[in-house]
């Protein structure tokens, strides 16, 4: 009976300092975030975070995951940025560029997303290498949800800027 008791509170010991860590972590995520001046590593540290407490990641997980997801992230960000750049190259330029022009732009769009998506199924592979398969349904989750509330935060922040400057 007695070490019944003991190994219930060695297993509830264990998930606390799981959560203690994740706290931890979150935490020195947060400070780090307070420290910095560029707005766009302010969200990825937020986004870092977001994901770690959706996926409730143990700490073998997370050793195994953060390279994985680095690595994804910054080849998915290159190619994002190659095709934004693209797109601000002929905003406003459309009604005067050839039909060539336009086709070549067009192609290198569609080569892009097609470069995007294959790398997607390349990670999703690596991916279940490294968590369980409810993880990574939860990380594409967490991914499209924080998506949803940064844009909700700067619609908001808009909205609070247009009406300061109505008010001054």
């Amino acid at each position: 009976m007695r070490t019944g008791k003991i190994a219930i509170m060695n297993g509830a010991t264990h998930i606390w300092k799981i959560y203690a860590v994740g706290l931890l972590l979150l935490f020195g995520l947060y400070v780090g975030v307070m420290g910095q001046n560029n707005s766009r590593e302010r969200v990825q540290a937020f986004k870092i975070a977001y994901i770690t407490r959706t996926l409730s990641l143990t700490s073998a997980e997370a050793e195994k995951f953060w390279p994985v997801y680095n690595a994804y992230s910054d080849e998915m960000e290159a190619l994002k940025k190659e095709n934004r750049i693209r797109q601000r190259s002929i905003r406003g330029n459309i009604l005067s560029m050839s039909d060539e022009e336009l086709e070549k732009v067009l192609d290198a769009h569609v080569e892009n997303k097609k470069k995007e998506y294959e790398l997607f199924l390349n990670y999703h592979e690596e991916f279940k290498q490294v968590l369980p398969v409810r993880k990574i349904m939860l990380l594409y989750r967490a991914e499209n949800d924080f998506g949803k509330k940064i844009l909700e935060e700067w619609r908001e922040r808009q909205k609070n800027n247009r009406k300061n400057n109505e008010e001054k």
